[in-house]
């Protein structure tokens, strides 16, 4: 079966026999560590220790042990090997705990046309210049027959249905507001399709017909974050896709379950899970358009570097594709130069 972790600079090198005693040694420090929530180790010893508390001490071993590795490729790829909660560990668990579900089911006709979801919660008078900019954008490239929901904390609860403890852990801080928006875009998509943007996506240009059309459409990550597999800042779907429905019921079931995330990037990994286990969604998104998300970073990486807003520089950009990820997490320092991309992104 095909991969669907892309980690080159993770490749399992042949260990030396320094190295095989460091594994060794760790993996007997992991018996005092015991991991029953990713289900590998059984072993009951210290079982009152949190969740939380084992993986932290976890990864100090895993990095003080690397750390007696010289070489630095092998370094990395021992600490990787070592990581209780690395990302192939965590789609394993992901698979053995949350694909076997009934993707949720099929909405009647969809009541709204066309859709671009943007999820801004708390509320689009309170966003930054930079999102008040994006969303802009958003409006200005508009096709004729598209409608733009912004939805917030107020207001989601018009368009979607979530389970009750998915408010309630969204309400107590054990889901955070980035990853209830991931929840939010996945049932909105499901339920009525259309086009999900996030707030902090800059277009330059209507999106392609060809993506609109098409049944299903995400970008596809590369370089530091290609173990994602897919972006989830752009997405295209129609309505009561299985892709998409699939997805909204194993996340679903992973917050029924869990009040943390093993990983930032659960969505994603959870997506790999389903690819893995679940040969109906790996055979429709094998028919899904191979874009890379490189080109819609063409601003972002210019931004964090400090660079200058220049005509040059955004059409370049808008060359590159139809919508540039930008951020407004960046330090302020970014702000000192009136003439860098921070800046002019920033001014409303």
């Amino acid at each position: 079966m095909q991969s669907y972790f892309f980690s080159p600079n993770m490749a399992l090198l042949t260990p030396c026999f320094f190295e095989i005693l460091i594994i060794n040694v760790c993996v007997t420090a992991y018996i005092f560590i015991p991991l029953q929530k990713l289900g590998l180790f059984h072993t009951t010893v210290l079982m009152e220790f949190g969740f939380y508390v084992k993986v932290k001490v976890g990864k100090f071993v895993a990095n003080l042990v690397a750390a007696f590795v010289r070489d630095k490729a092998r370094r990395h790829a021992l600490r990787y090997r070592l990581d209780p909660l690395n990302p192939e560990r965590c789609v394993a668990y992901l698979e053995r705990h949350y694909t076997q579900v009934a993707p949720i089911a099929e909405s009647e006709p969809a009541r709204l046309v066309n859709p671009v979801w943007v999820c801004w919660l708390q509320g689009r008078e309170q966003a930054p210049a930079l999102v008040q900019r994006c969303l802009s954008s958003i409006e200005r490239h508009l096709q004729e027959d598209q409608q733009l929901i912004v939805i917030t904390a107020a207001n989601y609860a018009d368009y979607i249905s979530l389970p009750d403890y998915v408010i309630a852990k969204w309400q107590k801080g054990q889901i955070t507001d980035t990853h209830f928006s991931d929840i939010v875009r996945i049932h909105a998509l499901a339920r009525y399709g259309g086009c999900w943007i996030d707030a902090t996506c800059y277009l330059t240009a209507p999106v392609p017909q060809r993506i609109l059309q098409a049944p299903l459409f995400l970008f596809r990550t590369h370089g530091e974050f290609s173990y994602t597999y897919i972006q989830s800042c752009f997405m295209v779907s129609r309505q009561n896709s299985y892709i998409m429905r699939k997805w909204c019921a194993a996340l679903c079931a992973y917050w029924r379950e869990e009040t943390e995330l093993i990983n930032y990037f659960t969505l994603h990994l959870l997506f790999i899970a389903l690819l893995r286990q679940d040969p109906i969604f790996r055979q429709q998104f094998a028919q899904v358009e191979v874009a890379s998300d490189e080109p819609m970073h063409t601003l972002l990486y210019e931004m964090m570097r400090g660079g200058d807003y220049t005509d040059a520089l955004m059409e370049k950009a808008s060359a590159a594709t139809f919508i540039q990820k930008l951020t407004y997490k960046f330090s302020t320092s970014l702000l000192e130069n009136p003439r860098s991309i921070a800046s002019h992104f920033s001014k409303t």
